[in-house]
């Protein structure tokens, strides 16, 4: 995959993985686009990397879609890279009896309704340009689900399928469709994860910048090979490596 001279948009780009993956593309003679929830940590992003452009979006709300497709067909109609990164992650006792529907949609609609969406919405445009690209921040969790997230689990697992599927049917377009297995990232998602071996998020932008140049569909990063090639043999021992 070409990665200079590009325009991107990563969804989710103000902070960790995403706002990684923006610096290192934007030194690279990219046009970088990040789009995200929080309008003061998009501008604190941009303070870190100045030739970012901003724009707030909530993946999951029509309306903010709307605007950005627009928006990215008025000013940056070259848009041939997209990166569907925007994701979070709850930890959930789901026979508590106290969650309700506003949680399960909203981590369903972040993880993997919304970018599904957003990705149908930006077809026209990426295809409008040669050699367009989407990728994918997929996760192991959607392939070996970990037990205390439920929700995010299943919503990987549910995007893991939709990219198989999209691989095949845009083929024919010209498109290439990667899918990404970070490992644990030192980001605000896992802060909480104290006594956990981490990736810096820093790291891991290189590592994935490096294989896309080597035009990987699939990318596995830090450990995630591992428990992938432990799924295909034995599913049990890589559940047991996930849960404990």
């Amino acid at each position: 995959m070409k990665l200079t001279h590009r325009t991107v948009l990563i969804t989710g780009g103000s902070s960790g993985i995403g706002l990684a993956l923006a610096e290192k593309l934007a030194a690279q003679d990219n046009q970088v686009i990040i789009c995200g929830r929080d309008q003061n940590k998009l501008e604190l992003a941009q303070s870190q990397v100045p030739d970012l452009e901003i724009v707030q979006c909530d993946i999951t709300e029509e309306n903010d879609l709307r605007q950005l497709v627009s928006f990215l067909a008025a000013r940056y109609p070259s848009i041939d890279l997209l990166v569907n990164n925007a994701g979070i992650q709850q930890e959930l006792d789901l026979t508590s009896g106290s969650i309700t529907n506003e949680v399960i949609t909203d981590e369903i609609n972040t993880n993997m309704t919304g970018q599904i969406i957003i990705t149908l919405r930006l077809y026209p445009l990426l295809t409008a340009n040669q050699n367009a690209s989407i990728v994918f921040l997929g996760s192991a969790l959607g392939l070996v689900p970990k037990y205390d997230v439920p929700i995010y689990s299943a919503a990987k697992a549910g995007l893991h399928s939709f990219v198989n599927s999209l691989r095949e049917q845009v083929a024919r377009d010209g498109v290439q469709v990667v899918e990404v297995f970070p490992d644990v990232i030192e980001t605000p998602m896992t802060q909480h994860r104290i006594n956990e071996a981490k990736m810096s998020a820093d790291n891991f932008a290189e590592n994935v910048i490096k294989h896309l140049l080597k035009d990987a569909d699939e990318i596995y990063t830090g450990r995630t090979r591992m428990l992938e090639i432990f799924n295909r043999v034995s599913p049990t021992l890589a559940a047991h490596l996930i849960n404990g």
